[in-house]
C-alpha cells in the first residue's frame, strides 16, 4: 500500500512538472511575437503553486516590444515620403487623435489628469498635434508602414514620456510613462510582483480582461485604469457581457481563468494575457496600467 501511494505521489509530481515546463515554454514561445530575442534573454522562472494562472520571467536588459524592435533604422517622415505628401494621406487624423486621447487621460494618476482638466490646455496643444508629422519616424514592417512617436510631454506634476505606433490598421501600441532616472528597489518590485500575483488570482481578476476589453473596443467602462481604484461603468459593462461569463472582444474571448505571464522590465511588469496577443504595461509605484502592445502574429 505504501509503495502504491509513493508511485501515485511520484505520478502526480511528474505530471504536475510537466505542466509546469509546457505553460511556460507556451510563454516564451508566444513571447517571441513581441521580443527582438538576439537582443534579450528572457529567463523562465515556473511558479511552484498550481492553482494560479501567473507564471514569471525576467529579463536581463530592458526590452524591445512590437513594433519598436523594428524602430532601429526608422527614417523621418519626410525622408519616407517626401515634402510635397501631407500627413493626412497615410492616416486619419482625427479618428488617430480621438484614440490618443482615450487612453492618455485613462493611463494617467487622476490627480495629474485633475491638474490638467484645471489647465484646461488640451493634448493637441501639449504634443503639437497639428504638426505632427514632424515628430513621426516610419519603418516598413510587413510590407506596411508603420509610423512611430516618442516625445516628452511637460505635466504640471512632472514629464511623461508619450510613445505610440500606429499603421494603416490602427494603433500598434501606447504607453505613458513618467520619465525618471531612478530604479524602483528590489522590494518595491516584489511587493507589487505579490500584488498583481494576488489581484490575478483573486475574484477582481476579471478587471485586467475588462481592462483589456476596454482597450480593444473604447467602451467607455472605465475612467482610470487604476488597479487600486478601479470601479467600471457596471451599466454599460452588463450591456456588453449580457450574462455572459466570458468578455468577448472582436474574435477574443477572455475567461477568469485565463493565463498570463509577468515579464520584470525597468520599473514595470509588462502582463502578457497569453491566450489574447497583447502585452499590458503596469507601473508599480501608480498601480495603473499604462500602455499596452498587440502582437505581430495579432496584427497579421
Amino acid at each position: 500500500m505504501k509503495n502504491r501511494t509513493s508511485k501515485l505521489s511520484l505520478i502526480i509530481t511528474l505530471l504536475s512538472t510537466i505542466l509546469i515546463i509546457t505553460i511556460g515554454y507556451k510563454a516564451l514561445a508566444f513571447a517571441g511575437d513581441f521580443f527582438l530575442r538576439n537582443d534579450t534573454e528572457i529567463s523562465y522562472l515556473a511558479t511552484d503553486n498550481l492553482t494560479t494562472y501567473v507564471f514569471y520571467s525576467q529579463s536581463e536588459d530592458e526590452l524591445n516590444l512590437y513594433p519598436w524592435n523594428y524602430y532601429y533604422d526608422a527614417v523621418s517622415f519626410q525622408t519616407y515620403t517626401g515634402k510635397d505628401i501631407p500627413a493626412s494621406y497615410f492616416f486619419d487624423t482625427w479618428d488617430l487623435y480621438n484614440s490618443l486621447t482615450y487612453y492618455f487621460y485613462r493611463m494617467i494618476p487622476e490627480e495629474t489628469a485633475t491638474l490638467l482638466y484645471e489647465e484646461d490646455i488640451p493634448l493637441y496643444e501639449r504634443m503639437d498635434y497639428s504638426d505632427l508629422a514632424n515628430d513621426l519616424f516610419v519603418k516598413t514592417v510587413n510590407n506596411e508602414p508603420v509610423f512611430y512617436y516618442s516625445k516628452d510631454l511637460n505635466l504640471p506634476d512632472q514629464t511623461y514620456n508619450l510613445r505610440f505606433t500606429f499603421s494603416y490598421s490602427g494603433l500598434l501600441s501606447f504607453e505613458i510613462k513618467s520619465v525618471s532616472d531612478t530604479l524602483l528597489t528590489d522590494d518595491q518590485m516584489n511587493k507589487s510582483k505579490q500584488f498583481l500575483t494576488d489581484y490575478i488570482n483573486s475574484d477582481e481578476s476579471n478587471s485586467i480582461a475588462i481592462i483589456y476589453s476596454d482597450i480593444f473596443n473604447q467602451r467607455g467602462l472605465y475612467d482610470t485604469y487604476s488597479l487600486i481604484n478601479n470601479s467600471y461603468n457596471k451599466d454599460k459593462y452588463d450591456m456588453e457581457i449580457s450574462g455572459n461569463e466570458d468578455l468577448t472582444s472582436g474574435n477574443e474571448s477572455i475567461t477568469k481563468n485565463s493565463s498570463y505571464q509577468l515579464i520584470e522590465n525597468d520599473n514595470e511588469f509588462l502582463i502578457i494575457l497569453l491566450e489574447n496577443n497583447v502585452v499590458i504595461h503596469y507601473d508599480p509605484l501608480t498601480s495603473m496600467i499604462t500602455g499596452f502592445n498587440f502582437s505581430e502574429s495579432y496584427m497579421h
